[in-house]
């Protein structure tokens, strides 16, 4: 049979339509650490074909997979910033970051679904910690379940664009060093036939060395740290664009170092939980995806950085 035009176009507008819509919610809770971990946050999430739309705060990110297109609107301005997805920094470092996965054998029962337990870790890539001989290890107890409602789906369409997704784009606004590491586990998870419905992600010291709470460094390790957060200090003192990234590499320094600090039995610096509820298919018009009226251009180009 010779095909058309037309009837190539027809395939792709039916197979469009067998993809069922998916909306979800994620909501992030940070118990103890600094500000570094980030703010609470709720997050909603609307999937249809090969599109993705994040709601959060005032902050919206709309991902349109085939079309290449990333969106981010910023509700309090009423501005949107249009960019390429290809140019959309994830967060991780191609090749650089070592993830460690591995499966428990645990299971337990999770909203209506049965849900099985990986884990994942990786070290948090800092310039300012690696100039103060410092390793930080992250790690994520992940809970995955396959084959319910709206679990398929999601799973359907992290198979088809997980490779592309900027995960950082749709992370929290904890420290820059801390969601690129979240944003490379993410990617790995995306990766599994499974779909996370609960994820703790701890932060700790690598190599142990913890007394009565806090990081017990060597003369030479102390020095450097030191240097280390005296010259994030006088970078935060000049002002400009990199005092904001100073003062955060500095408040995660402090949270490792800090005297007053008191780990938990498990010895993590802070947790992060990443929960995932209220999946529906009901259909989702188009509409969700266009841009309001009345918003305004940002810039253009890339919007990643």
């Amino acid at each position: 049979m010779r095909l058309t035009a037309a009837s190539v176009a027809l395939f792709f507008v039916l197979a469009g339509a067998l993809r069922a819509d998916l909306t979800f919610t994620i909501t992030r809770k940070r118990t103890g650490g600094a500000s570094v971990a980030g703010r609470d946050s709720t997050s909603k999430f609307f999937l249809k074909g090969d599109k993705l739309k994040m709601e959060r705060a005032d902050r919206v990110v709309i991902l349109d997979f085939r079309a290449g297109t990333l969106q981010m609107l910023d509700q309090r301005s009423k501005t949107v910033s249009a960019g390429r997805i290809e140019l959309a920094k994830s967060g991780a470092k191609s090749g650089k970051e070592k993830i460690e996965t591995q499966e428990t054998h645990q299971s337990k029962t999770i909203g209506e679904n049965e849900a099985r337990e990986l884990t994942l870790a990786t070290t948090l890539d800092s310039p300012e910690l690696e100039r103060a001989a410092m390793r930080i290890r992250m790690e994520m107890s992940c809970w995955v379940v396959q084959g319910s409602a709206g679990i398929k789906e999601l799973s359907d369409f992290y198979r088809r664009n997980g490779a592309r997704i900027p995960w950082k784009d749709l992370g929290g606004d904890g420290d820059s060093s801390i969601e690129d590491a979240i944003a490379s586990l993410e990617s790995a998870v995306s990766a599994l036939p499974a779909v996370p419905v609960l994820e703790v992600i701890t932060l700790k010291p690598a190599d142990g060395g913890l007394a009565q709470g806090k990081l017990q460094a060597t003369p030479a390790q102390a020095t450097k740290i030191r240097e280390a957060m005296a010259e994030l200090d006088a970078t935060i003192q000049k002002g400009g664009p990199e005092a904001e990234t100073a003062a955060r590499s500095l408040a995660i320094m402090n949270a490792v170092v800090a005297p007053e600090r008191r780990l938990d039995d498990s010895g993590a610096l802070f947790e992060i939980t990443l929960e995932s509820s209220g999946f529906s298919t009901q259909p989702i018009p188009d509409s969700v995806f266009a841009i309001p009226v009345g918003y305004t251009p940002k810039s253009s180009g890339d919007t990643s950085k």
